[in-house]
């Protein structure tokens, strides 16, 4: 009884360590003078509920998340954009370029594949930092830059 005892307080010690964790934000940046529509496919249709439309320097947050532990560049999980075919972004309502996970058999006329530097998909095409705030928690921050090549290979 006596043994039950201790080792059922060693596991309520043991259960109150605390978890570390490692929160995510990840941000579309459009640093070009150019309205930017970002088009996600699934299914091969475009979920208008999904479409994010940047303006001329505007940010927007495109996911916010926890993973458990603490985590060097792990990627994140957008509800926009995780999960889709393709994305195309248009430029101007008028100049598109489609951004590829997988490498289908046919391409659009303007495209990135995934190893390509600009493709949305691929989490190494943003900016990574973090900061530690505590010993159990850190934040990470995910950045894409729109940049004024984006919009020259559109055209």
């Amino acid at each position: 009884m006596k043994t039950v005892l201790i080792f059922g307080l060693c596991s309520l010690i043991v259960s109150c360590i605390k978890e570390q964790s490692t929160n995510y934000y990840t941000y579309l940046k459009n640093t070009t003078s150019h309205k930017i529509e970002v088009q996600p496919f699934f299914g091969g249709s475009i979920r208008t509920d999904k479409v994010i439309i940047l303006l001329a320097g505007e940010t927007k947050q495109i996911a916010i998340g926890t993973d458990r532990g603490i985590v060097g560049n792990a990627g994140f999980n957008s509800q926009q954009l995780s999960g889709s075919d393709s994305i195309v972004v248009v430029f101007n309502n008028l100049y598109k370029i489609t951004h590829y996970f997988t490498t289908p058999t046919g391409f659009s006329p303007k495209y990135y594949v995934l190893s390509s530097p600009r493709n949305l998909y691929n989490k190494d095409n943003y900016i990574y930092t973090y900061q530690d705030l505590s010993k159990y928690q850190r934040q990470s921050d995910y950045n894409y830059l729109f940049i004024e090549q984006d919009y020259l290979d559109t055209r």
